[in-house]
């Protein structure tokens, strides 16, 4: 699963690092220029871990090689 990335922050566009399962789990995290702060609301949690999931299995279906025809 992703766990660590970067996000703008809203407000003054330096880098947030984020990790995301505490993301979905409802923590804020903190701008370390301005000290915003950004987190995902509770309705947009699922919605956020079904795009997750589809993107992992996107990427573990393009990492297997194809079967050798005959």
């Amino acid at each position: 699963m992703m766990t660590n990335q970067n996000i703008p922050c809203p407000a003054c566009g330096t880098a947030i690092q984020i990790e995301i399962n505490q993301l979905l789990s409802g923590t804020q995290f903190s701008c370390p220029s301005c000290g915003s702060l950004i987190g995902l609301a509770s309705e947009g949690q699922p919605l956020v871990q079904e795009m997750i999931d589809k993107l992992e299995e996107i990427k573990n279906n393009s990492s297997k090689k194809p079967d050798k025809e005959k």
